[in-house]
């Protein structure tokens, strides 16, 4: 039995190389097959470690069509927007704009932000799902800066952890502990 596996069993586990592979290698697959659309259950995980693209099938998921295709429009920049939110999915485990996607997005819809520890892919990613298709980056772009930046990522990898160095003074039982050990920058609720 030969049984396959889709980027969508990665939901919310997904780290930063895994990450720009999925980009990389979807979005070649994409331009190869000219693809306007995907959602994680269709990015097949290889035995190699790849990604590439499933056919599509009855049971496609809702939420990553483009904002112009759910309103019966297609754009040149559609794929972009719909690889964009499957991979924020996959890396967040939620779905964009409220897990409504492009249904749900317009004009004045703030985007979603991926993650602080990784500024260049959630950036990308923003500009990827912008409500307007002409301020998208093309598919080679994406594909382009996703090869570089996976090729990065990898050599960083090969390197070895990156050890922060400790400013907390251990002896002091405080809240600065809590939002020191935390990755993400916390803010007050008082605000």
């Amino acid at each position: 039995m030969d049984e396959k596996l889709y980027a969508i069993e990665l939901a919310g586990q997904c780290n930063e190389l895994t990450a720009w592979r999925i980009l990389k290698d979807a979005s070649a697959a994409m331009l190869d097959a000219n693809a306007s659309s995907v959602d994680p259950s269709r990015i097949e995980i290889k035995d190699d470690g790849s990604f590439a693209l499933a056919a599509p099938s009855d049971a496609e998921l809702k939420g990553f069509d483009a904002p112009e295709t759910c309103h019966g429009t297609t754009a040149a920049n559609s794929g972009v927007w719909s690889l964009a939110a499957s991979l924020f999915y996959i890396v967040m485990g939620c779905q964009v704009m409220n897990g409504k996607g492009g249904s749900a997005q317009h004009e004045s819809s703030r985007l979603p932000f991926m993650r602080s520890t990784w500024p260049k892919l959630s950036a990308l990613i923003q500009q990827c799902l912008d409500y307007h298709p002409e301020r998208r980056p093309s598919m080679q772009e994406v594909n382009t800066m996703a090869a570089e930046q996976f090729m990065t990522c990898s050599e960083t990898v090969k390197k070895g952890p990156k050890f922060q160095e400790k400013t907390l003074d251990q002896g002091r039982p405080d809240s600065d502990a809590i939002a020191a050990f935390w990755p993400e920058a916390m803010q007050s609720a008082n605000k």
